[in-house]
């Protein structure tokens, strides 16, 4: 059953509904609100870079590099990425699954995803920046709230960088020094919320290496040197992907490193819908992106409480315990959908 396009240009998901969940997103704590957002921009702006992609001096745009021969994107395009990645993990218990889900892809439109989560990259994430924010964390083993979102912003576009190097690349993998930093980013970002100085210190003096200039430099040749995969090649991939899932929802119960396994796996799953539907607007590829995003949000909290609990001693990351129904039963109705 094919799908109905709406017309239009493509903005944020070219969906009210979006608009609405990225202001309540926002009114709870989302990734950023709208001084603090100002504040990163100006900051970023003496860098040469806007730090805050949503930001309205976001026209100051960084110039393609001369040696990329990647597609680049105009200022609403890369916009319209990062809203959809301000609700990718928001639970939206209304969306069900799109009357079509199945989604075959040329080369060209995967080779356009990644050059626009690469351009997204380069334009979040301007180096001389987080190695200020990086410094501070050594310093003072925190962040303020406004440079909590900075971090987190800036986070956000490696892994969807991440996410376009496993889905999209040749390899299917990350350049070893990038799969290194977002991994540490990471961590430092979860001792920071859980308030432990020592390790966020730990993890800046780890990171601060990471992003020393000849680590750095070598790091964006190696990521702009990617070879994108052929379109068969890519959907084996998922493929793959997918049935890693149902292999492992045959259990009963599941450690952490399990469970944080397949949510890894839906992460990207989001992340190849998000970026559809950022560059065309199609109703079925948005409805998809919501609803896998509400199985997101459900197992990013329900991983948050474990490694809470892990850190409190209240139970061993390894413990097995029963995936959650609600979890469970979208999972199994999304897989559903796709030959085994």
């Amino acid at each position: 059953m094919p799908c109905k396009r709406p017309p239009g240009p493509v903005i944020a998901g070219d969906e009210a509904a979006d608009s609405k969940l990225v202001r309540a997103h926002h009114a709870t704590g989302g990734y950023s609100k709208r001084n603090s957002g100002r504040s990163a921009c100006r900051r970023g702006l003496r860098d040469g870079a806007c730090i805050s992609p949503n930001c309205s001096t976001a026209s100051l745009m960084m110039k393609a590099d001369s040696t990329t021969p990647w597609q680049t994107f105009p200022t609403e395009t890369l916009d319209a990425l990062f809203a959809a990645v301000e609700i990718n993990d928001v639970v939206d218990r209304q969306v069900g699954l799109p009357a079509a889900t199945a989604q075959s892809c040329t080369r060209d439109t995967l080779q356009t995803c990644f050059a626009l989560c690469w351009q997204f990259w380069r334009r979040a994430v301007a180096r001389r920046e987080l190695v200020r924010l990086v410094d501070t964390a050594i310093r003072s083993g925190d962040l303020s709230a406004g440079e909590r979102i900075q971090f987190k912003h800036m986070r956000a576009a490696y892994k969807q960088l991440r996410c376009a190097l496993m889905l999209y690349a040749t390899s299917h993998t990350q350049p070893l020094l990038f799969r290194a930093t977002v991994g540490v980013l990471g961590q430092m970002q979860d001792a920071s919320r859980l308030g432990r100085r020592m390790q966020v210190r730990g993890h800046g003096v780890v990171l601060r290496i990471l992003l020393s200039w000849p680590f750095w430099n070598m790091t964006r040749k190696r990521v702009a040197a990617t070879r994108i995969d052929t379109a068969e090649g890519c959907a084996n991939f998922r493929g793959r992907e997918l049935d890693q899932l149902r292999q492992l929802l045959q259990q009963s119960v599941f450690s952490g490193h399990e469970f944080h396994v397949m949510r890894k796996i839906v992460s990207r799953q989001v992340a190849f819908y998000d970026h559809l539907r950022t560059l065309e607007s199609n109703a079925c590829v948005h409805q998809m992106s919501r609803f896998l995003s509400a199985i997101n949000g459900l197992m990013g909290a329900r991983h948050d409480g474990m490694v809470r609990q892990h850190v409190s001693g209240a139970r061993d990351y390894a413990t097995r315990e029963a995936l959650p129904a609600d979890i469970r039963t979208r999972l199994e109705a999304w897989l559903a959908c796709f030959k085994a």
